[in-house]
């Protein structure tokens, strides 16, 4: 498993290669992938903030799943107030950064497929 990058208030935050398993499975509690998969734009923000503060944590941050969710909410709010007709809606861009980081969390010791890219060029057609 890589080591886990992340960012908080400005700050960047790594939880080391040896702790990724460990980050992983108290994820997992929270949140699973299969989970994930099923929100669409119905982002579930009081899970993610757990989520995302249990891996804040491991990296040394000093914050609560309150603070992250405040911090999540206010995000979105100025965002919204920024927000120009036509743009895309701030709590789907959100939703989508939040399941990117959880998700590379949880998938962060898949081991690679050794199926061929099916989209890939030169790739011989079924018969």
């Amino acid at each position: 498993m890589a080591a886990i990058r992340m960012n908080w208030r400005g700050e960047a935050y790594v939880i080391p290669a040896h702790k990724a398993f460990e980050v992983g499975a108290a994820v997992e509690e929270i949140v699973t992938l299969g989970e994930i998969g099923t929100w669409g734009a119905k982002v579930p923000f009081f899970k993610v903030a757990r989520a995302y503060a249990t891996m804040l944590r491991f990296a040394g941050a000093k914050v609560t799943d309150g603070e992250v969710h405040s911090e999540i909410m206010a995000n979105l709010q100025a965002a919204g107030k920024a927000r120009v007709a036509g743009d895309p809606d701030p709590a789907e861009i959100a939703g989508m950064m939040a399941m990117n980081a959880l998700v590379a969390c949880l998938m962060g010791g898949a081991p690679p497929s050794d199926e061929p890219d099916a989209d890939a060029p030169g790739k011989p057609t079924a018969s």
